[in-house]
C-alpha cells in the first residue's frame, strides 16, 4: 500500500511537470512589440522654382526595418515592430494611385526618409516625423499654377466655355504650410444650363518618355461636378483621346466642397502607342443640372517623370 501511494505520487508529479511544460510549449511567452508612431509624412521642396508647389496627399507609410518590409500602413498609425535593438529604419511615402483607395503604391518620385540608428524599446511608443523630398534628377516637364495671366489650356471646338483664372480668396487654393510659394490664383471653369460643356487640352504638345517609364500628373482640384481627365495622343497625324480617370465632386458628408489632390498615373496611356509623337492633357466636364452653377477649380498641375 505504501509503495503504491509513493508510485502514485511520483506519477502525478511527473504528469504535472509534463503538463506544465506542455503549456509553455503550446502558449509560449509573447514578445512585446515596440511601436513607431507616424502621424503624417511631410513634403519639403529643394527648389520651389523648379518643383512647383509643396502640396501633397501622402496617405500611407511603407515601413522597412533593416531593409525588411514591415508593412504599408494608412496614416496616422502606430506600427508594431518586434525588435529590441538598434536598427535601420526607412519610411517611404505612399499614395492612392489615381485616387483609388484599393490601389496604394509607393510614390516613385519621393525619396526615402531614413534613420540609420533607431533604438527599439519593447512596450514604448516613439513618434517619428518623416520628411521626404522629390528626387533631384526628376524632369518637371510641364506645370500650370495659374499665377501667370495666360492659361496653358486650349478649349476644344465643342466646348461652351474656356478655363480662366480667379484670384478670389474664397475660391483659390490656400497656400500649404511651409510652401515658399504664395498662391494668389487658381484655374476656374463655370458651367450652367446655357453653357453646360467644357473640354480642353493643355498647351504646348509634350514629348514624354515611353517604354513603361513612370509619368505622373499631380493636381489639386475642387469640383462640384464630375470631370474626366485623360491624354490626347498624336499618332501619324491623327489625334485621339485616351480617358484615364473620372474624378468625383469633392463634396464632404456635410455637402460642402473642398480641395483635394490626386496623383494620376499617365504611364499606361503614354506608353500605349510606341510611335506616338506628342501628348496633351485632356479635360472634359458637364454641368450638373441639379445645381444652378457647376464650378471646377484647379491648381498646381505638373507632369513629372525621370
Amino acid at each position: 500500500m505504501i509503495w503504491r501511494s509513493i508510485s502514485s505520487t511520483i506519477g502525478l508529479s511527473i504528469l504535472l511537470l509534463f503538463l506544465l511544460g506542455s503549456c509553455e510549449i503550446i502558449n509560449p511567452e509573447e514578445e512585446i512589440p515596440a511601436y513607431i508612431r507616424i502621424d503624417s509624412i511631410d513634403l519639403r521642396l529643394r527648389d520651389a522654382n523648379r518643383e512647383g508647389a509643396a502640396s501633397e496627399r501622402i496617405t500611407d507609410a511603407w515601413v522597412f526595418v533593416n531593409d525588411e518590409l514591415i508593412g504599408a500602413f494608412e496614416l496616422p498609425v502606430d506600427v508594431p515592430v518586434l525588435k529590441n535593438e538598434v536598427a535601420n529604419v526607412k519610411i517611404s511615402a505612399g499614395i492612392l494611385n489615381n485616387g483609388i483607395s484599393a490601389s496604394r503604391v509607393r510614390y516613385p518620385f519621393y525619396d526615402v526618409f531614413e534613420l540609420s540608428e533607431y533604438e527599439f524599446v519593447p512596450g514604448e511608443v516613439q513618434t517619428i516625423n518623416p520628411v521626404v523630398n522629390y528626387f533631384e534628377d526628376l524632369d518637371f516637364t510641364w506645370d500650370e499654377d495659374f499665377e501667370d495671366i495666360s492659361v496653358a489650356f486650349d478649349s476644344m471646338p465643342n466646348s461652351d466655355v474656356r478655363m480662366d483664372r480667379t484670384q478670389d480668396v474664397a475660391l483659390i487654393l490656400p497656400t500649404p504650410e511651409g510652401d515658399p510659394n504664395n498662391n494668389k490664383s487658381s484655374g476656374i471653369i463655370r458651367l450652367n444650363e446655357t453653357t453646360p460643356n467644357f473640354e480642353a487640352t493643355s498647351t504646348p504638345p509634350l514629348v514624354l518618355p515611353k517604354g513603361g517609364t513612370e509619368v505622373y500628373l499631380e493636381m489639386d482640384y475642387n469640383i462640384s461636378t464630375r470631370m474626366l481627365v485623360g491624354m490626347q495622343i498624336a499618332l501619324d497625324g491623327i489625334e485621339f483621346v485616351v480617358p484615364i480617370i473620372d474624378l468625383n465632386p469633392t463634396e464632404d458628408d456635410n455637402g460642402n466642397f473642398g480641395w483635394n489632390k490626386t496623383y494620376i498615373h499617365l504611364t499606361p496611356a503614354v506608353s500605349s502607342e510606341v510611335n506616338a509623337s506628342t501628348y496633351r492633357l485632356w479635360f472634359r466636364a458637364a454641368h450638373n443640372p441639379d445645381q444652378a452653377e457647376s464650378v471646377l477649380l484647379l491648381d498646381n498641375l505638373k507632369i513629372i517623370h525621370p
